[in-house]
């Protein structure tokens, strides 16, 4: 929890999922990157090796993303864009 200082984790995670949660309740429905944004994720990094099966990409923008030796059995990116930086190891 790097830069968080003396707050508990507790709060920190609080944080985070109020962001989350705020952002998927906007008019405009949420996209993939827009929740990794609000929870502060970084998506050439906290991706890899992440397990994203079955997980829903269709339509997404996934450029800068990394998903070297992610678990992506199922996930559906039909219509994504993930050209230019996005791996998929």
């Amino acid at each position: 929890m790097k830069g968080q200082g003396s707050r508990s984790s507790d709060t920190w995670l609080a944080d985070i999922l109020d962001r989350v949660v705020e952002r998927s309740a906007a008019e405009e429905p949420a996209t993939f990157a827009d929740l990794v944004a609000a929870a502060g994720l970084d998506p050439g990094r906290d991706f890899v090796g992440a397990s994203l099966a079955k997980v829903d990409l269709s339509g997404e923008d996934l450029r800068g993303f990394d998903f070297t030796n992610a678990d992506l059995s199922g996930a559906d990116f039909s219509r994504a864009n993930v050209t230019g930086e996005f791996s998929r190891g």
